[in-house]
C-alpha cells in the first residue's frame, strides 16, 4: 500500500483528536476568526501545522468546506497543492514558526477560478503556559496590485536614474519651493556638488549663483507661477563649488497635477562658458585693433632735409609743449639743446649720405615753457620721388619717466644701502634686549637682504608675507599696493586667520594714508578706527595698525595688521615701522628696475625686440653653433620708399605701415624664430635654418606678402610699400656669428642697387660707389 494514502489516514485521525481535545475552543476560535477583517486570509493550525480553525476568506481561498479543509497539513491545501514552490515555502514557515519565529514573507497561491496571487503571509506561534507552542495563527492579506505597482514604480525609478545619469546636460528637478528633488551626475560633473549633498536644497544654500545672479530667484518664481509647461531658456552666470564661475544655459520646464498646481521642475543646462569667453575675446581684440589703428601713442612726424618740421602728431605737440600750428614754423635744430644738437646733425647727414639707414639716440628737447624733456629719437630717411624730395621720419617717445626713474633709483639704491646700514646697525644694538628680539632682527635682516634680490614685485610680496607670518604669528595682516588710480589700492597679500580682507581699498577710508605715517588703535571704542577695520556703523573690537609704505616721499602700499586687544600680544612698533620702510624701499627698487627693464628691451613703436636684444639673440646663436654645429641665416629687411609715405601722408602714417610690416614679420616667422627692428624701417629676422635655398624660400615669401599688405589710415588706403632682403647664412657665407649683419647689410645694399622689391643672398658683390653727402640738417 502506497504510504500517503497511509500518511493522511494517520494525519486526519491526529487532526481528529485534536479538534476533540479543542471542541470547546472550536467554537470559539470560528466565531472569532469571522469577525476579522473578510479581506484577510486567517487559520488557526496545530504546532505541526495541520488546519484546526479558519475563517470564510480562507474557506473560499480553498474553495473547499470547512469539514474538508479541517485536519490537513495546511500546504496541501488546495490554494498551493500544484505550487510546489509555495508548499515547501509553507513547510519551512511552519517550522520556523513552531521553533519560536515570527515570520512574514511573501507567498504565491492559486484561487479556484485558476488566478495565481500574491499574498503577504504573517505566520506565528500561541505559546502554552511551558512557553511551547500551542497553536500557529496564520494570517495573510492579498498584495498582488501593490507588489505589481511596486515593480513597476521601481522599473520606472531606473529608468529615471538611467536618463539622469547618462545625459550631457545637467538635469535638476526642483519642487514648487525651488529646492532640489533631483541631480543628475553630469550636474556633479558640472557643479562640484555630490547628488547626496545637494538634495533638499536650494541654490542659495548650495551658492550655485554668482552674486551679479542672486536675484535671479524672484524671477524663477514669477516665471514659475506665470508660465506654461515650457519656460523660455534663461543664460546667467553660476558658481562651482571651488568658488570659480561658469556661464550657464538654461532650459527649463513645469510638471503639474491634475488640478494645475506645480509638482516640479526640471532644468536642463549646459556650460557655454568657452563660447562666450571666446566672443568676448573676439570684441576686445577688434577694440585692441581699433584703438592702435586710430591714435599713436608716441611722437611722430616728417621733416625735410634741412630739418623743418612737416607734419606732427598730436602726441609729438604734447611732448614738446608747442601747438601744431607753432611747430610747423620751426625745425628741429631750434627746439634741440645745444648739447645733442651736433651729434644729432651728425647722423642726419650720414643717413642723407646712405652711410646708414636710420639712427637713434636720447637727447633732449626744450619746450615752449622753457622746461627740459628727454625723449628716445628714432630717424628714418625717406628717399626723393619725382613728386617729392628726400625727407625724414621721426618716432619721439617721451622718456622723461625714465630718465627721472633712473635718477631715483639711483637715490634709492644710495638711501636703501645708508638706511639698511643705519637700521642693522639699530637693530643690532637693540638685540641685547632679549632673545626673541634678536629672532626678530635676525628675520629683519634676512628679510632685506631677500628683498635687495627679488627679480619683480609677486616675488617681493611672497617674502614680505613669509616674514611677517614669523614676526607676527598672533595678527591677520594685508598688504596693499597703489595702482594707476591714485586713489585706489589693490590687495597683494594677506595672511592669518581672520576673513579675507576687501580686494581694493580707497585711501580716504584709511588713517594712515590720510595722515602719511602709522596709524595704530587699541581701544575698542575709539572712534578713528580705519574704515576697513571697522570704522563704520558695524564695528569691530580688534586693534588695528596701518602703516604707509613710502619712498623718496611716494606713497607705494599699505600693510595693514589686527590683532585681538587685550589679548596680552602687540606688534612692536620700532619693528613694524622698520619693516614698513625696508619694504617700501624695496618695492620701488623692484618696481624701477621692472620699468627700466622692459623699456631697454623692447622697440616701442613695433613691439618688437631692439638692436641689444639682437645682440644677445646672435651670441646664443653662436654658442649653439659651437656646440651642436646647428647654424642659422639671417634676413636684413628694409622697406622700399618708405619715405614716400611719410611724405604724402605724414608721419602717422608711416608709423602705420611699419606697424603692420612688423606684425607681418612676426606671422612670418616660426615659433623658434626671432624678430628685431634695427631702427627706421630697417628689421632683421634670423631663421632656424642653415640651408641658402630654405633661406631664399623664405625671403621670397616675405617679400611677396609684402607686395601685397595693404595698410589704410582714415578710412584712406595707403600705396603698397614693398621690401628689399639681404641674405646671409650660418656656416656657408661666415663661421662667424657677429659677421652675418654685416654680410646681409652688403646683400641688402645690392638688392637695393639692383631695383629694390627683392631679395639677394650675400656672395662677395662689391659695393656701389658713395652717395653724396647729404645737407646737413
Amino acid at each position: 500500500m502506497s504510504e500517503a494514502p497511509r500518511l493522511k489516514r494517520v494525519l486526519r485521525r491526529l487532526a481528529e483528536g485534536v479538534v476533540t481535545r479543542f471542541r470547546n475552543d472550536s467554537r470559539r476560535w470560528a466565531q472569532m476568526l469571522d469577525g476579522l477583517d473578510p479581506e484577510i486570509f486567517v487559520a488557526l493550525l496545530d504546532p505541526r501545522g495541520l488546519v484546526l480553525e479558519a475563517n470564510a476568506t480562507a474557506l473560499r481561498l480553498a474553495g473547499l468546506p470547512r469539514e474538508r479543509l479541517i485536519g490537513q497539513p495546511v500546504w496541501e491545501a488546495p490554494w498551493t497543492l500544484d505550487l510546489p514552490a509555495s508548499r515547501l515555502q509553507w513547510r519551512q514557515l511552519v517550522q520556523r514558526a513552531a521553533a519560536g519565529d515570527s515570520v512574514r514573507e511573501d507567498l504565491q497561491i492559486r484561487l479556484p477560478d485558476g488566478q495565481v496571487r500574491t499574498v503577504d503571509l504573517h505566520l506565528r506561534a500561541e505559546p502554552d503556559r511551558r512557553g511551547r507552542p500551542r497553536y500557529l495563527i496564520p494570517s495573510a492579506r492579498d498584495v498582488t496590485e501593490e507588489r505589481q505597482n511596486r515593480d513597476a514604480l521601481s522599473e520606472h525609478l531606473r529608468r529615471h536614474r538611467f536618463h539622469l545619469g547618462n545625459t550631457s546636460m545637467a538635469v535638476i528637478e526642483w519642487d514648487a519651493r525651488l529646492r532640489i528633488r533631483d541631480w543628475s551626475a553630469s550636474a556633479e560633473a558640472m557643479f562640484g556638488w555630490t547628488r547626496a549633498e545637494a538634495l533638499d536644497r536650494s541654490a542659495s544654500e548650495l551658492g550655485l549663483l554668482a552674486e551679479s545672479e542672486r536675484g535671479n530667484r524672484q524671477r524663477w518664481l514669477r516665471d514659475l507661477y506665470s508660465a506654461n509647461e515650457i519656460l523660455s531658456p534663461v543664460l546667467c552666470r553660476c558658481r562651482r563649488r571651488d568658488g570659480s564661475e561658469l556661464l550657464v544655459e538654461t532650459h527649463r520646464s513645469l510638471l503639474r497635477d491634475g488640478a494645475g498646481q506645480i509638482v516640479s521642475l526640471l532644468s536642463f543646462s549646459q556650460d557655454v562658458s568657452a563660447r562666450e569667453q571666446s566672443l568676448r575675446d573676439l570684441r576686445a581684440s577688434e577694440a585692441r585693433y581699433h584703438g592702435v589703428f586710430d591714435q599713436a601713442t608716441v611722437g611722430v612726424a616728417l621733416l625735410d632735409a634741412q630739418g623743418r618740421w612737416l607734419q606732427v602728431n598730436r602726441s609729438l605737440c604734447k611732448i614738446v609743449g608747442y601747438d601744431e600750428a607753432e611747430l610747423l614754423r620751426l625745425d628741429f635744430q631750434s627746439i634741440t639743446h645745444p648739447e645733442d644738437l651736433a651729434k644729432d646733425v651728425d647722423l642726419a647727414n650720414r643717413v642723407l649720405a646712405g652711410e646708414i639707414p636710420g639712427y637713434q639716440m636720447e637727447k633732449r628737447y626744450l619746450r615752449r615753457d622753457g622746461s627740459l624733456v628727454w625723449v628716445l629719437l628714432h630717424v628714418g630717411r625717406i628717399d626723393a620721388t619725382a613728386e617729392l624730395p628726400v625727407c625724414f621720419v621721426s618716432v619721439i617717445e617721451d622718456i622723461s619717466a625714465r630718465k627721472a626713474a633712473e635718477r631715483r633709483l639711483q637715490a634709492l639704491q644710495i638711501s636703501l644701502e645708508k638706511q639698511v646700514g643705519e637700521r642693522t646697525q639699530q637693530l643690532r644694538l637693540s638685540a641685547t634686549a632679549s632673545e626673541q628680539r634678536n629672532v626678530e632682527l635676525a628675520q629683519v635682516a634676512e628679510t632685506t637682504g631677500l628683498l635687495a634680490g627679488a627679480r619683480d614685485v609677486d616675488e617681493a610680496m611672497r617674502i614680505v608675507g613669509r616674514s611677517c607670518r614669523t614676526l607676527f604669528p598672533l595678527a591677520d595682516a594685508a598688504l596693499y599696493l597703489a595702482t594707476e588710480a591714485p586713489d585706489r589700492l589693490q590687495l597683494r597679500e594677506h595672511w592669518g586667520n581672520g576673513p579675507r580682507p576687501a580686494e581694493n581699498l580707497l585711501a580716504d577710508h584709511c588713517w594712515g594714508l590720510r595722515r602719511g605715517h602709522e596709524h595704530r588703535v587699541e581701544e575698542p571704542g575709539d572712534p578713528l578706527r580705519c574704515r576697513h577695520h571697522g570704522g563704520g556703523e558695524d564695528g569691530d573690537d580688534r586693534a588695528h595698525s596701518c602703516l604707509p609704505l613710502m619712498a623718496l616721499g611716494e606713497r607705494l602700499g599699505l600693510l595693514s595688521l589686527s590683532w585681538r586687544a587685550g589679548a596680552g600680544w602687540a606688534p612692536d612698533p620700532v619693528l613694524l615701522r622698520s619693516l614698513a620702510e625696508q619694504i617700501g624701499l624695496a618695492i620701488g627698487n623692484v618696481r624701477l628696475r621692472e620699468e627700466l627693464r622692459r623699456q631697454a628691451q623692447h622697440d616701442p613703436l613695433t613691439g618688437l625686440l631692439n638692436r641689444r636684444q639682437l645682440d644677445e639673440h646672435l651670441r646664443q646663436r653662436g654658442g649653439e653653433y659651437q656646440r651642436s654645429g646647428r647654424g642659422c641665416s639671417l634676413l636684413l629687411l628694409d622697406l622700399d620708399y618708405f619715405k614716400t609715405i611719410n611724405d604724402r601722408f605724414g608721419h602717422e602714417a608711416g608709423d602705420r605701415v611699419l606697424q603692420e610690416a612688423a606684425a607681418l614679420f612676426r606671422r612670418c616667422a616660426r615659433v623658434e624664430e626671432a624678430v628685431f627692428r634695427l631702427g627706421g624701417e630697417e628689421f632683421v629676422m634670423v631663421l632656424a635654418t642653415e640651408d641658402p635655398g630654405e633661406a631664399e624660400r623664405a625671403a621670397e615669401r616675405i617679400r611677396a606678402e609684402m607686395q601685397t599688405l595693404r595698410v589704410s589710415r582714415r578710412g584712406q588706403i595707403l600705396p603698397a610699400v614693398t621690401v628689399s632682403i639681404g641674405i646671409a647664412c650660418l656656416p656657408g657665407d661666415s663661421p662667424d656669428v657677429h659677421k652675418l649683419v654685416n654680410l646681409a647689410d652688403e646683400a641688402l645694399y645690392a638688392a637695393k642697387h639692383g631695383g629694390r622689391n627683392r631679395a639677394q643672398r650675400y656672395d662677395r658683390l662689391s659695393r656701389p660707389p658713395e652717395l653724396p653727402q647729404a645737407r646737413r640738417s
